[in-house]
């Protein structure tokens, strides 16, 4: 008779690659790491805070110079045009009375009367 051979299982049952205190461990690391990276990048934030608070003060006292120099330009441009108008128009309004080149003064400003105490009222009888 023939003899039956049994098979056998020539691998052993399979562990499964990550045990629970591996990934225990795996997990407190990432947690380390991102808590190191953070406190990195909030340090970095803050350091570029600062440096951008530094260059807004420069562009804006820059800003404020230029706008300086161009308002002294333009004052001058402006009262460059006003004297040529003035002269220019001076026969014209000399026909009309009207003095050109002189402002009219400004008077005094007006003193408000002082309140008097108010009328007695009569009885009447």
């Amino acid at each position: 008779m023939a003899r039956k051979t049994v098979s056998r299982k020539t691998t052993a049952t399979r562990r499964s690659d990550f045990q629970p205190r591996q990934l225990l461990m795996a997990g407190l690391g990432a947690v380390s790491l991102g808590r190191k990276q953070a406190i990195k990048s909030y340090s970095q934030a803050t350091g570029e805070i600062g440096n951008l608070r530094d260059r807004t003060e420069t562009v804006m006292k820059e800003a404020e110079a230029a706008a300086r120099s161009l308002r002294k330009k333009v004052e001058g441009k402006v009262l460059q045009f006003r004297k040529t108008t003035e002269k220019q128009l001076a026969p014209v309004l000399a026909r009309f009375g009207v003095n050109a080149g002189l402002k009219k003064p400004v008077s005094a400003p007006v003193k408000a009367k002082s309140a008097s105490a108010p009328a007695k009222r009569r009885a009447r009888r």
